[in-house]
């Protein structure tokens, strides 16, 4: 045998057409088995959290047995900020969680509580709806999340209401729900080197709230400065927020009421932060003006301090109780919690 070291003298055999084909549904096998692999590994080992919170949302939605007064839908600061149990203890009525992501939009809203409407009717005296600042202006970056993780049609059915996508891009959807490997490498990445890390964790209770752990007040002031370094043009409610809003309108009979988010005094102290959430439900409020059926109940965000966040607008488990009565108060005080 010629040492290490030396050029071996490669011999490359001959290929007939059996031999290629082969080849090919090898390789394709191990693709898929790759690919399966990959599925099959991020059913059980949390590598997207913002996926996690959609495929729960979504499942508590078509798993829930009883119709409920209220509904919550938004985004995160809603859904480790408002409780249903805390709730229920305040005003005697029964409520469940359905917020989600930023990303999701007001789109999201719309899915998740018709699902919720195709399980067991709609909410028997409202929706409470809220979304942070910086949410109101996007365009649904995120949306494919939805379609990926969830089985219904309707979805699907909703993304060219709202959303108008070309087939292709509907096609490439389709091909991120099976193939990770070239669809989220970030994930599959976190899957890899799950072994040597412990995932994070997060605790539902069984009506959706997210109980955050302790507060982090070191990164609420890094967030703060990042917030006020965001330099985007336009704070305005966008064309598919607008189009979602009177979409959830419609879903409903009862009022949907539009409240601001928690916010660290820190942040809101800033002018620049003022006029942005002004901007922001300027539209908001505009449209709910022209709808009996929507109702703009808070554009002012509650504030708190840094020991009870984990950002700029997510609160701890704790805080989450003391912003929960907060909120109810305001609808006391609106009288949407006449019995």
């Amino acid at each position: 045998m010629s040492p290490f070291w030396t050029l071996p003298g490669e011999s490359i055999p001959k290929r007939d057409a059996r031999s290629l084909r082969r080849l090919l549904l090898t390789t394709v096998t191990i693709v898929a088995l790759a690919n399966v692999a990959a599925l099959v590994g991020m059913s059980f080992v949390q590598t997207n959290f913002g996926y996690e919170i959609v495929k729960l949302k979504f499942t508590l939605a078509d798993t829930i047995e009883e119709p409920v007064d209220w509904v919550f839908v938004g985004d995160s600061t809603c859904n480790q900020g408002i409780s249903p149990h805390r709730f229920e203890e305040l005003t005697g009525q029964t409520a469940i969680n359905l917020c989600m992501i930023g990303n999701m939009t007001v789109a999201g809203d719309v899915w998740v509580l018709d699902r919720l409407i195709q399980n067991v009717g709609a909410p028997r005296r409202g929706v409470l709806l809220s979304h942070a600042y910086d949410v109101w202006m996007r365009d649904g970056e995120g949306l494919e999340v939805i379609m990926a993780e969830t089985d219904s049609t309707l979805e699907w059915r909703r993304n060219r209401a709202l959303v108008p996508a070309t087939w292709a891009e509907l096609a490439q959807v389709g091909v991120g729900r099976h193939l990770p490997l070239l669809t989220r490498p970030e994930s599959v990445h976190r899957l890899l080197y799950s072994a040597l890390r412990a995932p994070p964790h997060h605790t539902f209770d069984d009506l959706g709230f997210m109980e955050a752990g302790p507060a982090e007040p070191d990164r609420v002031l890094r967030d703060v400065r990042g917030h006020l370094r965001q330099q985007t043009e336009s704070y305005s409610l966008s064309e598919l927020n607008r189009r979602a809003l009177l979409e959830v309108d419609e879903l409903v009979d009862v009022p949907v009421l539009i409240v601001s988010t928690p916010m660290v005094a820190e942040l809101w102290e800033h002018e620049e932060i003022q006029d942005r959430v002004t901007q922001a439900y300027a539209d908001v409020r505009e449209l709910s003006g022209s709808r009996p059926g929507l109702r703009l109940l808070r554009q002012e965000p509650w504030t708190y301090r840094p020991e009870q966040m984990h950002n700029a607008d997510h609160i701890d488990a704790e805080t989450a109780l003391i912003h929960t009565e907060a909120v109810v108060a305001a609808l006391r005080e609106a009288g949407a919690l006449q019995p």
